[in-house]
């Protein structure tokens, strides 16, 4: 499409105002990503003023600026990356009709629900390559993560929480920033539970030497019932052992306060110890032990590749417990894990076992 048509397209979405509907969003939309078919500043910031005019519907807004992600180069990243941050700088508590700061209320819209959800689950991912520097997208991530207010309900923060990891995990950013994240999550009580995007931001803790922060976190507080199990799971996970001897100390008190409580202990340092060395993993997933905990082979086949054990054992292993429990339901995940790891061959092990 030439230049000409592009501007008339622009100018149609422009044009487009508070009564846009699906159909010619779309078409806009469709038409732009067409005729540009890479990265082009010009687009992008017409689109992003697209998403601030006032006169524009919510919808529509939103379709011009995850296409500005799209479209983006580096200057126009970075310009979105630093609309967002500012938005959470500003910390906007005026309803949106009670702004009265013309340069503030540019930034409204960036801080809505209906906006950064889908920016973190849609767009942010088109911004990775035109930025040169990912920390800023990095440190918005980490801060929307955890702003519990800013999302409508606990599916809705879950689903953020899970997207923002996702993209951190994706950014190129040095080991300490990332710790530096994951203490402060770990500080304020959040959430850890977002799958393998989490896990490879946890992997940052020990290069960055932030162990000693989340122990001391762990320590402020060991009963039962105040303790922060997000430091807990993560110790337990990495394998702490400087961790083992309060663990230990824990015990007592935690016995005294009920019998899944003295599990959930004994749980965690298990997990600890099986990873010293970590080939101990490879036997516990060959064999149809249960410890005693809600942990399962599952977390020790993953942990596995984490340590680096040589696939081939991995797949020994695997193939070893398939055998022996050929109607595990266990291994519904192995097979899952396996197969996305390459070691096994779909059909090789049936979702029950096998032969």
């Amino acid at each position: 499409m030439p230049a000409e048509d592009v501007e008339v397209v622009l100018a149609r979405w422009e044009s487009l105002g508070t009564a846009a509907d699906v159909h010619s969003i779309d078409e806009c939309a469709e038409g732009l990503r067409r005729a540009v078919g890479g990265r082009d500043d010009r687009v992008a910031t017409r689109l992003i003023g697209i998403f601030e005019s006032e006169t524009q519907a919510s919808h529509s807004a939103l379709a011009a600026i995850l296409l500005a992600c799209e479209v983006a180069n580096k200057e126009s990243a970075e310009r979105i990356v630093e609309r967002f941050k500012r938005s959470m700088d500003i910390r906007l508590e005026a309803a949106e009709d009670e702004v009265s700061d013309g340069e503030d209320r540019r930034f409204v819209r960036y801080r809505e629900p209906w906006v950064y959800e889908r920016f973190v689950a849609k767009g942010a991912e088109h911004l990775l390559a035109p930025l040169d520097d990912h920390a800023g997208l990095f440190q918005y991530c980490a801060q929307r993560a955890k702003r519990r207010t800013f999302s409508r309900t606990t599916e809705d923060l879950f689903k953020v929480h899970k997207d923002c990891t996702r993209i951190m995990a994706a950014c190129d950013v040095p080991d300490r920033m990332r710790a530096t994240a994951v203490v402060n999550w770990l500080a304020t009580q959040r959430p850890i539970g977002s799958g393998r995007h989490m896990w490879t931001l946890l992997q940052s803790l020990e290069p960055a030497g932030a162990l000693p922060q989340v122990r001391e976190l762990l320590r402020q507080n060991t009963s039962p019932r105040r303790v922060s199990h997000s430091a807990l799971g993560v110790l337990s996970h990495l394998g702490d052992e400087a961790i083992l001897p309060d663990l230990e100390a824990m015990l007592p008190a935690w016995r005294s306060a009920g019998d899944s409580f003295e599990k959930r202990v004994l749980g965690h340092i298990w997990q600890i110890r099986i990873q010293h060395p970590p080939e101990q993993l490879l036997g516990f997933i060959a064999s149809t032990e249960r410890p005693p905990h809600v942990f399962q082979r599952g977390w020790a086949l993953r942990r596995a590749f984490e340590h680096g054990i040589d696939a081939r054992r991995i797949r020994d292993a695997l193939l070893e417990h398939a055998r022996k429990s050929p109607d595990s339901p266990e291994l519904v995940e192995l097979r899952r894990i396996g197969l996305r790891h390459g070691i096994l061959e779909p059909g090789e092990v049936p979702k029950r076992g096998c032969n």
